[in-house]
């Protein structure tokens, strides 16, 4: 007699390897795209087409760089990539507007056309980003300070902070998607689902997704990759504080923490080298320099 596979607990959807396999395939561009149009408040006879340029999803390496959607959405909008974080990074600002950075100076131009592409970025967060105000989501571009004038509508940065999501619906339909993303029991993805079609089709994905071997393998050796580099950064600073504190003076706390900073990139170097992560990963994951990562590599 043939035994019955045991039915698997939900896995949850922003594990940033779920969270891709859901918004950031083929199949399901009607999900993403209305995820898209909640958050960006585009209006249907605006949207034109959606097109998403990396739709490698499934791999067999824990350590693929999976936690960025790049997406092209052809509408005014622009160029958009979504990022889902779990763990709170003390960079993260500085590495959102590196990343426009890089999509900005990777369009053409010709002669003296320096017309852009609009670029958005969609920062998912499952920690606290912004301390100064309690909306989950906002806003930034380039405002004057003064009068609010746009000097430029070039860049746009979305921010989405799951903890700050209240819990009852705000008669907002970005709500619902964000308390998909947040959730972690089946009764409340059953509720979001008798709310929102297209939340009921997502969760349909999830189940099939919680009941692939593989899948959720490589779903909780992500979950446990991204703790493995938070515990590696806390442990290096801590010890580049002390070692600060020891020299009795301001100045050897500041280079003590620095210190724990450089040996935090290390640390987690030496982890993605072991994991067989591609060099231009680690490089701009870590700000090591190519010479650092191959003596890291001669270590091995």
């Amino acid at each position: 007699m043939k035994k019955e596979q045991k039915e698997q607990p939900i896995l949850k959807p922003k594990i940033d390897l779920i969270f891709k396999l859901i918004f950031g395939t083929e199949p399901n561009l009607d999900i993403l795209t209305d995820f898209l149009k909640c958050v960006l408040n585009i209006k249907d006879d605006e949207f034109i087409g959606i097109e998403i340029i990396d739709p490698h999803t499934k791999t067999e390496k824990i350590n693929d760089k999976m936690s960025i959607l790049d997406i092209k959405l052809n509408t005014t909008r622009g160029i958009i990539n979504v990022e889902i974080q779990l763990n709170k990074y003390t960079d993260m600002e500085d590495r959102i507007i590196f990343g426009i950075s890089k999509s900005i100076t990777n369009q053409k131009h010709s002669g003296n056309n320096y017309k852009l592409k609009k670029v958005v970025t969609i920062l998912i967060t499952d920690y606290v980003l912004i301390t100064e105000h309690e909306q989950y989501h906002d806003i930034f571009n380039y405002n004057s300070k003064k009068t609010g004038y746009t000097f430029s509508s070039s860049t746009e940065i979305h921010t989405l902070e799951l903890p700050k999501l209240p819990d009852d619906y705000d008669n907002s339909n970005l709500w619902y998607w964000l308390k998909f993303i947040k959730s972690e029991k089946e009764e409340d993805f059953e509720m979001l689902s008798e709310q929102k079609p297209l939340v009921k089709k997502a969760y349909g994905v999830l189940k099939e997704l919680s009941q692939d071997e593989q899948t959720r393998l490589l779903a909780e050796a992500r979950e446990a990759l991204e703790w493995d580099k938070v515990a590696i950064a806390r442990n290096a600073k801590a010890e580049g504080l002390r070692e600060g504190i020891e020299q009795g003076t301001r100045q050897g706390i500041e280079k003590g923490i620095e210190k724990g900073e450089e040996q935090k990139a290390i640390n987690i170097a030496r982890n993605m080298l072991k994991r067989g992560t591609p060099i231009e990963y680690i490089l701009e994951d870590t700000g090591l320099d190519i010479n650092t990562i191959k003596q890291l590599q001669n270590e091995r």
